[in-house]
């Protein structure tokens, strides 16, 4: 856990290779509920990006740590 950890402390940092890596890690949870969230592929595209977006986003603000997402 001390990995994770690290890694969104150098993302906040605006690392890029920490936030591409973190975004790698979660992408199979943001691609499980893009699907769960969509019905065709092209809408599927734009919820996955979406979601994608919103992740990186969630660095900007201190809220992140609180949504350590511990059960994943």
């Amino acid at each position: 856990m001390s990995g994770l950890k690290e890694l969104i402390t150098r993302a906040k940092q605006k690392n890029v290779k920490a936030m591409e890596e973190l975004l790698n890690q979660f992408k199979p949870l943001l691609k499980s509920r893009a699907k769960r969230y969509s019905r065709i592929r092209l809408e599927y595209d734009d919820v996955f990006q979406q979601g994608a977006l919103l992740f990186i986003l969630a660095f900007r603000f201190t809220l992140f740590h609180l949504l350590l997402i511990t059960g994943y």
